[in-house]
C-alpha cells in the first residue's frame, strides 16, 4: 500500500497590490451616496432623446445599428450620440461630486476612476428607472 499523500500547505492570500483596492474600497465608502446622487443629476440633465438612446443601449441592449433605424439616422449618428452622452455624464459627475463633496482639483485627480467605475456599474439601474421627463 503506497503511503499516504500529505496535503499541499495553505496558500496564503496575496495583499492588494500597493492598497490600491483599500482606497478604491475607501472612496467608494466616503463618497457612495455623493456619487449616486450626483449620477442621478447628471442622468437627469441629458436631453430628453439622449436619456433614451442611451437606455436602449445601455439597458435593453440595442445596438448603434438598430437605435439607428428607430430615429432614421446613420449608425454614425446614434455612435456620437452615445459618445456625447457618457462624456456628459462623466463630466457632469466630476463636476457635482467635487461641488457636493468640496474636494479640490488635486484631490478629486485621485479618485476620478472611481467615478468611472461607480458610472459603469450603477449607469444601467438608474436608467432602467422611469423617466423623470
Amino acid at each position: 500500500m503506497p503511503p499516504p499523500v500529505e496535503p499541499p500547505p495553505p496558500v496564503e492570500p496575496e495583499p492588494p497590490p500597493e492598497d490600491v483596492d483599500v482606497d478604491v474600497a475607501l472612496i467608494r465608502a466616503r463618497y457612495a451616496a455623493t456619487f449616486k446622487h450626483a449620477l442621478s443629476r447628471a442622468i437627469a440633465s441629458l436631453e430628453r432623446r439622449e436619456r433614451l438612446v442611451l437606455r436602449m443601449h445601455v439597458v435593453d441592449g440595442l445596438s448603434a445599428e438598430k437605435i439607428a433605424a428607430v430615429f432614421h439616422v446613420h449608425r454614425a449618428t446614434v455612435a456620437t450620440w452615445l459618445a456625447a452622452a457618457r462624456e456628459h455624464i462623466k463630466a457632469r459627475v466630476i463636476e457635482l461630486v467635487r461641488e457636493d463633496a468640496g474636494i479640490g482639483p488635486g484631490e478629486f485627480d485621485s479618485i476620478v476612476h472611481v467615478v468611472q467605475q461607480f458610472t459603469d456599474l450603477s449607469l444601467p439601474r438608474l436608467l432602467a428607472a422611469k423617466d423623470p421627463s
